[in-house]
């Protein structure tokens, strides 16, 4: 242990140092304060430990090990618990993390009288550590997988699963050294050696639990600048990147596609008798009707005030049709009740385009559809129009 206390002072301080900048975490980012709060416990108590088993004392003082160890292990259930607050909203699997951390730090004070380090405690220390982190990962690995892909729970598990895996050979000598003082010599060279390897594997527990916060804040703001903040459906910038594939797509196989136009009939007069925030719910109610009533292959977007863009793929001209005119007829059914008790209904109008042969781009198409949109106007309101090249000319 002569060697140590320089290396282990600065591996503490630096386990501390993250814990601040969970500590922070918790004071920004509100959502995830249950996570930022357990994972900056990790933190703080691993270079706790790391300080605690290089003192003097941990050798001359009964109980001294021992206490530490249990201090390890309510950290390492801090860490397994921000996870499980991260994944889930809530821990979902509190029963198994803390029996093991329970029945562990149980048979732990049994031995809290012995001076030093025993076979036993650290045979119990590695077991529970062993299961703690190999069988965590293992309760998180497909949800984790879900949310950030293959390489995201290969990020954050392979560490816990490795570190966790240390413990193997610890219980293999343990068990098969017949002597007593040869297990605690074992034991107490373990230690020293596993204290570099703790020390490199909490970075990486930090590490991963920053790279699930980074994901989902990235996802986010990615979200966001592709969606619509009042509808949820793709927004303008969104939309236009999807029209070009689409157009690409088309043109490459060959196979139909048509754009719709969608405008809620009279919005300004929604806006004017029961105010912006009804007009708003309309908007809303708009949106999820396209968005639960359109095929699974669609794509909708809000382009804009009252107008709505939806993209049929592989569709033809009387296929896109039936669609639209399916959608007015349950758009037409609609109720919207006010804070007042007053019943708001609306209806849509909507134009229709297919792509052409003639056709250079999707602008082309796009504009047909919107003139068709402004003949739906003109003819009454509450219709569809199919809008071809030739009319549009006209």
């Amino acid at each position: 242990m002569n060697a140590l206390p320089d290396a282990a002072f600065l591996g503490g301080l630096q386990l501390l140092l993250y814990g601040c900048c969970w500590g922070l975490a918790f004071l920004l980012l509100v959502e995830h304060r249950h996570a930022a709060a357990h994972w900056g416990t990790y933190s703080v108590i691993a270079g706790v430990t790391v300080w605690l088993i290089c003192l003097p004392q941990a050798h001359t003082r009964p109980g001294w090990m021992t206490a530490t160890f249990i201090i390890s292990l309510v950290g390492y259930a801090a860490a397994v618990r921000g996870v499980d607050y991260f994944l889930h909203g809530r821990p979902r699997f509190d029963r198994f993390t803390w029996s093991v951390t329970s029945l562990a730090c149980g048979a732990l004070l049994c031995f809290s009288e012995s001076i030093g380090l025993t076979p036993v405690s650290a045979a119990v220390f590695s077991l529970a550590r062993l299961l703690l982190l190999t069988g965590s990962p293992l309760l998180f690995a497909r949800e984790i997988r879900r949310q950030f892909g293959v390489f995201g729970a290969v990020i954050t598990v392979v560490p816990s699963l490795l570190f966790g895996l240390t413990a193997v050979p610890v219980l293999f000598q343990l068990a098969v050294m017949p002597d007593v003082q040869d297990r605690l010599q074992a034991a107490q060279g373990m230690t020293r050696n596993q204290l570099a390897l703790a020390l490199v594997t909490a970075a990486l527990f930090n590490f991963s639990f920053l790279y699930l916060l980074v994901g989902r804040l990235f996802k986010r703001l990615s979200h966001q600048a592709q969606h619509d903040a009042l509808t949820g459906l793709l927004n303008r910038r969104a939309m236009d990147l999807s029209l070009e594939q689409q157009w690409h797509l088309q043109r490459r196989h060959g196979h139909g596609l048509v754009l719709a136009v969608l405008d809620i009939d009279h919005f300004k007069r929604i806006n004017d008798t029961y105010g912006h925030a009804v007009g708003d719910q309309a908007l809303v109610l708009m949106a999820r009707t396209l968005a639960n009533h359109v095929r699974s292959y669609d794509i909708v977007a809000r382009m804009g005030g009252e107008e709505f863009l939806l993209v049929m793929p592989s569709t033809d001209a009387d296929g896109g049709y039936h669609v639209v005119n399916r959608l007015r007829e349950v758009i037409e059914t609609l109720r919207l009740t006010t804070l007042d008790g007053c019943e708001v209904r609306f209806t849509m109008s909507a134009g229709l385009a297919c792509v052409e042969p003639e056709d250079r781009d999707i602008t082309a198409v796009l504009s047909r559809a919107d003139a068709g949109v402004y003949r739906a106007k003109r003819e009454g309101r509450n219709r569809v129009m199919m809008e071809s090249p030739v009319l549009s000319s006209i």
